[in-house]
């Protein structure tokens, strides 16, 4: 799966990747960000959310 900085694949024909920018936007709601890649041995994607947590007391 490419990334773009739109957060959709521009190889994809118009219509295709809201999921990916729906979950970009969703992230940077809550102050997280979101990366995808290909596995690399093997099928799938692996999707990685980020967030800084407040330290504990």
């Amino acid at each position: 799966m490419l990334e773009s900085k739109s957060g959709a694949d521009p190889a994809q024909p118009p219509g295709h990747g809201h999921g990916l920018l729906n979950m970009r936007y969703r992230a940077e709601l809550i102050g997280a960000s979101i990366a995808w890649r290909s596995r690399r041995f093997g099928s799938g994607t692996v999707v990685e959310l980020r967030i800084s947590l407040p330290p504990s007391s």
